[in-house]
């Protein structure tokens, strides 16, 4: 039961738990948006990329994948008044 051993192991590692909703507000407070260097892009996204999250990118060859990954590689290294 519950994914065998390979389950077991990842319990032991992972601490799964049900938080409040208030918790969980106060969790999403401290969410950050980072900037994808354009403000077109930023405003269709909400503000930018969100920190705690994860974020799938994907597109055609050359449409720019490569590029934004690059630059919120550099943003996340900024001040916060500049990323």
């Amino acid at each position: 039961g519950e994914g065998g051993k390979n389950g077991r192991a990842a319990s032991k590692l992972v601490s799964c738990s049900f938080i409040t909703g208030v918790e969980a507000l106060e969790k999403r407070k401290q969410i950050i948006k980072i900037t994808v260097g354009s403000k077109a892009v930023d405003d269709i996204l909400g503000g930018g990329i969100e920190t705690q999250s994860i974020t799938e990118v994907f597109g055609e060859y050359r449409s720019g994948k490569t590029q934004l990954s690059h630059t919120l590689a550099v943003t996340t290294q900024l001040e916060m008044d500049k990323g």
